[in-house]
């Protein structure tokens, strides 16, 4: 694999989220970004595949640049030759698991899924993300689930979040409703929310908190518990 730095347009750079070990962009994170950049903070190149301008590594910092230089600004970046998106791949999650924000549970257990997708093996997975074989073999026993109905060519497998480790078979509905559970377990969850309740800290002026108070007790009504 060779390497070449050079300057291009941040409007010809490539975001392939195939390519991406996180499950999104953090807004949040770029903005942090962005307000560096604007303080004279200086950034490394971000690593490009030379022939297709796939981003390898830096999603955020081409955003944090896009916020400041807009479409047409030039940055430096290294690209490099790359033999294949399976090679792309394993270098994309190295780098993630190495610096800039830190890859979340559910996001090292999508890494993995997307790396076995693309045939990378156990070791290499290992190695790139910085764990022990042990530990990826782990998150694949205890943290993926499969979705009812979906061949395993078309992606069966998910990555579960810490709130519903508990769930092995999902259905469509519940998969689709991963991106907004939290990741904390759910016995965490319930006593913050109890907590809420008893030390009497509910915004109750807040129409919308009302209106899901309400959703919560007419769901726990229909669970009939005992």
């Amino acid at each position: 694999m060779t390497t070449a730095a050079t300057k291009i347009k941040l409007a010809e750079l490539v975001e392939d989220f195939d390519l991406y070990p996180r499950s999104d962009v953090d807004s949040a994170h770029v903005a942090t970004l962005a307000y560096a950049l604007e303080a004279g903070e200086k950034f490394p190149p971000i690593i490009i595949d030379e022939k297709s301008k796939r981003i390898v590594d830096g999603f955020h910092r081409r955003r944090a640049y896009l916020r400041v230089l807009g479409d047409e600004g030039e940055i430096e970046v290294e690209a490099r030759r790359y033999p294949s998106d399976k090679e792309m791949y394993i270098d994309a999650m190295r780098y993630n698991a190495r610096h800039g924000r830190a890859l979340a549970g559910s996001e090292q257990t999508g890494a993995i899924l997307k790396a076995q997708r693309f045939h990378v093996s156990i070791d290499v997975i290992a190695s790139s993300l910085g764990v022990t074989q042990e530990r990826v073999e782990s998150i694949i026993q205890h943290k993926v689930g499969t979705i009812k109905g979906v061949r395993m060519a078309d992606g069966r497998m998910i990555a579960l979040k810490g709130s519903v480790h508990h769930l092995k078979i999902l259905s469509h509905e519940q998969a689709e409703a991963m991106d907004m559970f939290p990741g904390q377990p759910q016995v965490l969850l319930l006593r913050q929310l109890n907590k809420l309740i008893e030390t009497d800290c509910i915004e109750t002026e807040n129409p919308q908190v009302i209106a899901e108070l309400r959703r919560l007790r007419d769901a726990l009504n229909g669970m009939k518990l005992e």
